[in-house]
C-alpha cells in the first residue's frame, strides 16, 4: 500500500523518474558522511543505494506497481465523475446549489484556463527559453538561456506534455467531449452570443497552429534541445511566421491562444477570469 497524501511521492513524476532514469543514475545528490558529529540526512537511504543494480530494480517494481494503480484510479473516478452517464458534473453545476451560481461555478472552472497563462507556457517555454517573464531577467541559467528548466528532462517528453496541455484546454475551451468527440456548450458558445465569433475563429486557428508546430518536434527534439545555446538576439526577433530561434517561436505561438484567452476575459467580465495570483492589468 501506499500513502495517498505524500503527493510528492506517488505522481506521475516518480513514475517518470523510475521509469526512464538510465539504469542506476537517479540523480541523487548524496553528501559524504558527516564527520563533524552532525546528523547524517541520508542515513536511512544509504542501505538502498549500496544494493546491486538488480536488487534496485526489484525495489522499485514493488513501489512503482501501487503508484500506477493508484494513478490509474485517480484517473477514472475523475472520468466518471464527468461521464455524463455517471457523475454528470455538469449537470451538477446547474442544478446543486452547494456550487454556488451556475455563474460562480463556471468562473470557478474557467480559472483552470488560465494555467496555460500563468503556470504553462512560463514554465514550460518561457523560463527555459531564457525570456523575460514579468519583466525580470531569469536568474541562475547556465547559459543564455534555461534548459536545465524543462520538465521531463528525464523521459524526453516535454514536447509531448506541452501537446497535451494546448489540447486539454482546447477541449475545456470548446466543451469538446473526451469520451466521443462531441462539442457542448462551452466559453465559445458565450462568446458567440456577445457577437465575438470572431475571437472564436481566431482562437480555433491559434490553438491549431501552437498544437501542430509542437507535433513537428515530436521525436525529432524535446524542449530541453531547443532551449541549449539560444541566440538572444534571434529569440527576440522571432515569431509564429519568422522562426528564427525555435523555442522562441514556440512561445510566441501559444502566447497567440493566451492573448486571445485575455480578450476573451474582457468581453466575459464576471464569467471568464483569473484566479486571484493571476491578476493584473490586461495587456
Amino acid at each position: 500500500s501506499i500513502n495517498t497524501d505524500s503527493y510528492d511521492l506517488i505522481g506521475l513524476d516518480v513514475l517518470e523518474i523510475f521509469l526512464f532514469a538510465k539504469n542506476d543514475n537517479y540523480r541523487c545528490n548524496i553528501t559524504p558522511v558527516p564527520t563533524d558529529g552532525s546528523p547524517d540526512r541520508f542515513r536511512g537511504f544509504r542501505p538502498w543505494l549500496a544494493k546491486s543494480l538488480l536488487e534496485k530494480q526489484k525495489d522499485i517494481c514493488t513501489y512503482i506497481t501501487p503508484v500506477a494503480q493508484n494513478i490509474k484510479n485517480v484517473a477514472s473516478d475523475l472520468e466518471k465523475r464527468w461521464n455524463p452517464s455517471e457523475g454528470n458534473y455538469n449537470n451538477q453545476i446547474l442544478t446543486q446549489s452547494s456550487l454556488g451560481s451556475p455563474e460562480s461555478a463556471l468562473n470557478q472552472i474557467s480559472q483552470a484556463l488560465f494555467y496555460l497563462y500563468g503556470g504553462i507556457v512560463d514554465f514550460k517555454v518561457t523560463v527555459p527559453a531564457g525570456i523575460q517573464v514579468a519583466n525580470n531577467r531569469v536568474e541562475s541559467c547556465a547559459q543564455t538561456s534555461c534548459p536545465e528548466r524543462t520538465e521531463h528532462q528525464t523521459s524526453g517528453y516535454s514536447v509531448e506534455s506541452m501537446i497535451a496541455a494546448l489540447e486539454g484546454f482546447k477541449s475545456m475551451f470548446f466543451g469538446i467531449s473526451t469520451v466521443n468527440n462531441s462539442n457542448g456548450p462551452s466559453f465559445d458558445d458565450l462568446l458567440i452570443a456577445e457577437g465575438r465569433d470572431d475571437i472564436v475563429a481566431d482562437m480555433t486557428k491559434a490553438l491549431d497552429n501552437a498544437i501542430a508546430q509542437f507535433q513537428k518536434h515530436v521525436g525529432v527534439a524535446n524542449l530541453t534541445e531547443l532551449a541549449s545555446n539560444v541566440d538572444l538576439d534571434k529569440c527576440a526577433s522571432s515569431t509564429t511566421t519568422n522562426r528564427t530561434q525555435e523555442i522562441c517561436a514556440l512561445n510566441e505561438d501559444v502566447k497567440q491562444v493566451t492573448n486571445l484567452l485575455l480578450k476573451s476575459e474582457v468581453v466575459l467580465k464576471g464569467l471568464l477570469s483569473r484566479p486571484a495570483s493571476q491578476q493584473g492589468d490586461n495587456d
